[in-house]
């Protein structure tokens, strides 16, 4: 399936202001792969990475306390970035 570049720019730009409480110097392509081509594992910190692409599964990564890898735009074209995602505001639990 080929996609057209509005298509392209519509994904590339649906996860906006993903703010990271910490930041992984990983890179995805050495982290280990597993059974689903959207998770990765690390065996220097032994968890799951999920690749969000949009962000539905951005919002689903973070409710589920998941490290995640986004890309994020540039000026050099987008950048895979991976860590634990900072739950924005209006996610946290106001009784906490």
């Amino acid at each position: 399936m080929s996609l057209g570049k509005s298509t392209f720019r519509k994904m590339n730009t649906e996860i906006r202001n993903c703010e990271f409480k910490f930041k992984c110097p990983k890179v995805w392509d050495a982290l280990a792969p597993t059974r689903d081509a959207s998770i990765r594992f690390c065996g220097e910190c032994q968890r799951q990475v999920v690749f969000c692409r949009t962000a539905t599964e951005l919002k689903r990564a973070i409710i589920d306390n998941e490290c995640v890898a986004v890309d994020i735009s540039s000026p050099r074209g987008p950048e895979r970035t991976l860590g634990e995602p900072r739950q924005p505001p209006y996610m946290r639990d106001p009784n906490l």
